[in-house]
């Protein structure tokens, strides 16, 4: 069987050197690159050295273009910055990119969206098959609920996370207001967090913590005056986003063009 050719971007950060060890454990790709920003100090070192197995001959590149030169997939979860610069090159390579990274402006996803006219694109907030199928539960509780139920969307992440809300906490109000049939304002979840001291009458809002090392834990709550009803996840182990990566990297290297979701890999 025809192997399927990798690269991974941001190969030494949390998720890189995840992908990596699950990599080692999937028969169906070969590794053939991984790159870092300039500043790192792993650069022009053995990939395997680095990440604590054996030498396997690859070095790691600061290049983008040697990032995305003969291979088949793209595996990125860097920063929205590099994803922009990194699209462009999956475009003109034609090269299939997994995109893991929150934190996209709407202006920067309708960049991913004609990107994907000329190669597959797969953006996903996350890549959990847990939280992917809450996500749909969340849209069909959300459609079943009389107007009175108010959404509390939670999560908590370890401390050096950046964002807040996190991707999968908007994700979730997304759903939730698409079963609501009212368009959630992207421009002011800022103001839909609890603790931003802003007051809102938007049926919707978010509650971000940020401590330790938590994977990810994420509820969404719907209230009302006499019942409330609580969805929920947590993340025990990181290695299922790059389970989940690795994949949506397999699904997608069949396809030639378009703009996917996990929603799509996972059938939901």
């Amino acid at each position: 069987m025809k192997k399927i050719k990798i690269g991974i971007a941001g190969i030494t950060g949390r998720m890189g050197r995840l992908i990596f060890a699950e990599l080692a454990k999937n028969r169906s790709f070969k590794l053939i690159s991984g790159s870092e920003k300039k500043s790192n100090p792993y650069i022009g070192k053995d990939i395997g050295n680095v990440l604590g197995t054996k030498k396997i001959g690859i070095h790691i590149s600061d290049d983008p273009e040697v990032l995305f030169s003969n291979v088949d997939v793209v595996v990125d979860f860097t920063s929205p910055k590099a994803v922009m610069h990194h699209v462009k090159l999956a475009q003109s390579c034609k090269v299939c990119h997994v995109i893991g990274v929150t934190g996209l402006t709407a202006t920067q996803e309708r960049k991913l969206k004609l990107a994907s006219k000329k190669t597959a694109i797969l953006y996903a907030s996350n890549m959990s098959l847990g939280i992917n199928l809450l996500i749909s539960f969340v849209e069909s509780l959300s459609q079943r609920l009389k107007e009175e139920f108010h959404v509390n969307i939670s999560d908590i992440h370890h401390r050096h996370k950046v964002d807040a809300p996190s991707g999968t906490a908007i994700s979730f109000g997304l759903a939730a207001a698409r079963g609501k049939k009212i368009k959630l304002p992207l421009s002011k979840i800022p103001h839909l967090l609890k603790s931003s001291g802003k007051t809102s009458k938007f049926p919707i809002d978010f509650t971000s913590i940020r401590k330790g090392n938590v994977a990810g834990k994420h509820s969404v709550t719907f209230s009302s005056k006499s019942e409330t009803i609580t969805l929920g996840h947590e993340a025990l182990d990181r290695a299922i986003f790059a389970r989940g990566a690795i994949f949506a990297a397999e699904w997608i290297a069949k396809k030639s063009s378009g703009f996917y979701s996990m929603e799509d890999v996972f059938s939901l």
